[in-house]
């Protein structure tokens, strides 16, 4: 469940990564969109399975008190109820990695993925003059970066030269350096794209060379 903006940049931060891009687009037509989210989803079968795990302990102990047979009827609902309730609303309070546990990696990459091609039209990464938009797309809670290219970038860079990168900026999350991973990843992305997609000789800048953050 949401906790709060997790991306609290500074003023230096925000300056390194607005270089990294500056520095990027130097040797490419790429067109890099740099976009941290906090989370990319709710999730709020977060709060239905914490629920439920309170249920079934609840039910344990209410089963494994002596003298309590007669009263089954009554209290099995009323605990249920009273349980369930308590889980969901504790649920804000979990950690991020049993948050994420609980919802599974497949969900949580599938998630980020979806909000990062919406943010990709959302974001008109789609209109530059030659379709050389590309964005790298880092959702912090999930630990998981897309990176997504429009055509006139995926025609010469296939969707998985980005697998690396992106592994190696969510590492750098998963180890609270995430700055730093970004930084790098920028970089990595920019060498990918001089490799593959030059600067034409009229090259303009289209977009803000400024990373974008999203709160919850």
């Amino acid at each position: 469940m949401p906790t709060g903006e997790r991306w609290l940049l500074t003023d230096d931060d925000r300056a390194r990564l607005n270089t990294a891009i500056s520095a990027a687009e130097k040797g490419t037509a790429g067109e890099l969109v740099v976009v941290l989210a906090d989370r990319s989803d709710p999730y709020p079968e977060i709060g239905g399975k914490v629920g439920l795990l309170a249920v079934l302990a609840t039910q344990l102990i209410v089963f494994s008190l002596p003298g309590l047979d007669p009263y089954y009827p009554m209290l099995i609902p009323l605990a249920t109820a009273l349980a369930f309730g308590f889980g969901w609303w504790a649920s804000p309070l979990l950690p991020d990695e049993l948050e994420r546990r609980l919802v599974g990696r497949d969900v949580l990459e599938e998630e980020v993925r979806e909000k990062a091609l919406a943010v990709f039209h959302q974001r008109k990464l789609g209109t530059t003059r030659e379709r050389t938009g590309c964005l790298i797309y880092v959702s912090l809670f999930e630990q998981v970066t897309v990176v997504f290219g429009d055509v006139g970038i995926s025609e010469k860079v296939p969707q998985e030269r980005w697998g690396t990168i992106c592994d190696e900026i969510s590492r750098g999350l998963g180890a609270g350096r995430p700055i730093d991973a970004i930084e790098r990843g920028i970089g990595a992305c920019g060498a990918l794209l001089s490799a593959h997609v030059p600067p034409a000789p009229d090259d303009v800048n289209e977009i803000p060379d400024e990373v974008v953050v999203l709160s919850a």
